[in-house]
């Protein structure tokens, strides 16, 4: 949840305008995407995670004396606003990723109470439940975009229902936060579609690695669900790399989204006499 806090702390700043100077802070979180900013966008190298402006605190507000942007020195705390900023959250509370949902809900709610309490700028949330399912997502976003009219959104906890909202903020111009979208291609959908999770291209290769120098891996079976953007995209990944290291991929075995019995493909993998098994799946087939 301190990641998360972190975050939110530089995106709430930035929102608000309270970086101070002519030239907005940015925060460099992901592919394709510009800095979190109220005005243009800055470019970014692909699926990059970097920290950009803010510090590794989080704590993107200038301290007392900080130089701005126009050379002129703010105080901290100097920046307030007659309303609380509204920033929408759209998680899986309930369904397959009900897990990561509520979790990652309990730390937006750590974040704002963390600042609630400084004062000054104060914040409220508008909270929304995707199911684990794009289409209640795409209802969940055009609702906060619409009827609420948040300054920003926060989620969704799953790739694939990303890939079907955050167009739609991309659309209407409002910054979109992802904590766990690790699929690629997630922030090349505009310059408004950030995230702050590391992507499956960064992750994978080192856990392949490590797992190869610890367990003398020479033969894998793979496994992975092959109707969901999150599971496929680690799959591709696992690929490419499994062929890097000289890895064998002994099968490749498929399975769908919510299925519960795995003995044929788990038969047909075990018959290959491997020496692990590589699985790109979801919670909820875990």
């Amino acid at each position: 949840m301190r990641s998360t806090t972190a975050t939110l702390l530089a995106l709430f700043v930035l929102l608000t305008g309270c970086a101070g100077g002519d030239e907005p802070a940015a925060t460099d979180t992901g592919a394709g995407a510009g800095a979190e900013e109220t005005t243009a966008p800055a470019e970014t190298t692909a699926d990059d995670t970097a920290t950009g402006d803010a510090t590794p605190t989080g704590e993107a507000t200038p301290t007392d004396g900080a130089p701005t942007g126009d050379g002129t020195e703010t105080a901290a705390g100097d920046c307030t606003l007659d309303e609380p900023v509204k920033v929408g959250v759209v998680f899986s509370l309930t369904g397959g990723a009900a897990v990561f949902g509520a979790t990652q809900a309990n730390g937006v709610q750590l974040a704002v109470d963390q600042l609630n309490a400084q004062g000054g700028v104060t914040y409220e949330i508008v909270q929304e439940d995707d199911g684990s399912d794009p289409a209640q997502g795409i209802t969940a976003f055009e609702k906060l975009l619409n009827s609420d009219q948040v300054s920003a959104i926060i989620g969704p906890t799953l790739s694939n229902t990303a890939f079907s909202t955050d167009p739609i903020a991309q659309e209407a111009g409002v910054p979109v936060l992802a904590v766990s979208n690790t699929a690629p291609g997630v922030t090349e959908m505009g310059e408004f579609v950030f995230r702050n999770s590391l992507a499956e291209s960064q992750v994978i290769p080192q856990t392949i690695a490590a797992a190869k120098e610890a367990f003398g891996l020479e033969r894998v079976a793979v496994l992975y669900g092959s109707d969901d953007a999150f599971t496929e995209g680690g799959y591709t990944v696992f690929s490419e790399v499994l062929e890097s290291e000289g890895i064998e991929v002994t099968t490749t075995q498929t399975f769908a989204k919510g299925d519960t019995d795995f003995a044929a493909q788990l038969t047909e993998a075990g018959n290959t006499e491997p020496d692990a098994l590589v699985v790109s799946a979801l919670a909820e087939e875990g």
